[in-house]
């Protein structure tokens, strides 16, 4: 997952560098916060669970409850767009899909954590 974050924001900035465009405000918001936080995290906490290092499963835990936070909160955000006459958008159902995504695999790893005892 960090490497298609990472993949699909730099290809986004390269795109604006050798298209001289400039970017939306929000990608000027979006790409220094995942780039700089979420991707690390996503990275280092893959590479700590491949190797089953306890740092990762604390990762992962944050990363899942951010992905439902996230999710559902980009969910509300463009519904209320849309309630107050804005564009639909394209995204809803990715950010659905994350949000609750994210929720149930939060709730299936706590379960499993409790049966583990950890």
């Amino acid at each position: 997952m960090a490497l298609l974050m990472a993949a699909k924001w730099l290809s986004g900035i390269v795109l604006a560098l050798v298209g001289g465009t400039t970017p939306t405000p929000k990608e000027l918001g979006v790409w220094p916060m995942d780039l700089v936080v979420a991707f690390p995290a996503l990275f280092w906490g893959g590479i700590w669970l491949w190797r089953r290092q306890a740092l990762g499963y604390v990762v992962a835990a944050l990363l899942l409850v951010k992905a439902a936070s996230v999710g559902l909160t980009l969910v509300v955000l463009a519904w209320l767009v849309m309630l107050w006459g804005g564009p639909a958008d394209p995204m809803l159902p990715a950010y659905a899909i994350i949000g609750l995504g994210g929720a149930g695999l939060t709730v299936l790893y706590l379960r499993q954590v409790h049966q583990e005892g950890f």
